[in-house]
């Protein structure tokens, strides 16, 4: 198939010409660990599955957001910054969940 002139001028897609390169270097023997698109190789686990079911199923779950994200979602990103860089915010004043 010929393409047009317009989509010859696109720019090879970066992820597509990096899984021809790591196919060319397995054809020639190499071993090659591909950190390039973090597909997931192993089944999603049942219990995530079985979680985002009944998410799904839950009808409050089928709304839009509050404006500014939802208290517990805001306090966990606190308890978040205070583990793991010992920084307190406070998830009332000091966390924005949303979008501008």
């Amino acid at each position: 198939m010929e393409f047009s002139k317009k989509l010859q001028q696109f720019p090879t897609q970066f992820f597509a010409a990096l899984v021809q390169k790591v196919n060319a270097a397995l054809a020639e023997g190499r071993d090659v660990i591909n950190l390039g698109q973090g597909n997931p190789d192993q089944p999603t686990p049942p219990h995530i599955i079985q979680a985002l079911q009944e998410a799904a199923d839950n009808p409050q779950n089928h709304k839009y957001s509050p404006f500014r994200g939802i208290a517990e979602l805001r306090q966990a990103a606190a308890d978040f910054y205070k583990r793991e860089y010992n920084v307190d915010i406070d998830p009332e004043t000091e966390v924005y969940i949303g979008t501008r």
